[in-house]
C-alpha cells in the first residue's frame, strides 16, 4: 500500500488497513506500507506516521517533484532521466525486493 505522509493520506491508509483486517486479510504477512514523496524534514515524522497507522512503514521513496515531472513530460522513466538520483535508486531497490520475492517463490518470470 502506498501513502504519503500527510494527515488525510494517513487517515485513509488507516481506514484501508482496518477494512483489509475486517475482510480477513492477514495484514502482517501480505500488506507492506510504502511512503511515497518522503521528505526527512516533513511536518509528520516517520515515527508519527507509523503510530498513526499502527503499522511499520517498510519503504521510503524520496520526493523529487521536478525530476518526476520531467520524466513524465518527456515520456521516460525516472532512471532514464537521472539514474543516479535518490528517487531512482529507491524505486530500483524497491523493484528488486519484489523480484527477489518472486524468484524465491519459484515463479518463472520468462
Amino acid at each position: 500500500m502506498v501513502t504519503v505522509l500527510n494527515l488525510p493520506c494517513l487517515t485513509n491508509a488507516k481506514k484501508l488497513l482496518w477494512t483489509f483486517q475486517k475482510l480477513g486479510f492477514p495484514l502482517r504477512e501480505t500488506i507492506r506500507i510504502i511512503a511515497n514523496r518522503y521528505q526527512k524534514k516533513s511536518s509528520i515524522s516517520l515515527k508519527e506516521a507509523e503510530e498513526a497507522v499502527s503499522e511499520k512503514i517498510h519503504w521510503l521513496v524520496a520526493n523529487d517533484y521536478h525530476l518526476t515531472m520531467s520524466a513524465i513530460n518527456q515520456g521516460k522513466t525516472i532512471s532514464e532521466v537521472e539514474s543516479g538520483s535518490e528517487v531512482s535508486k529507491s524505486l530500483r531497490e524497491l523493484a528488486g525486493t519484489f523480484f527477489r520475492k518472486v524468484r524465491k517463490s519459484g515463479f518463472d518470470l520468462r
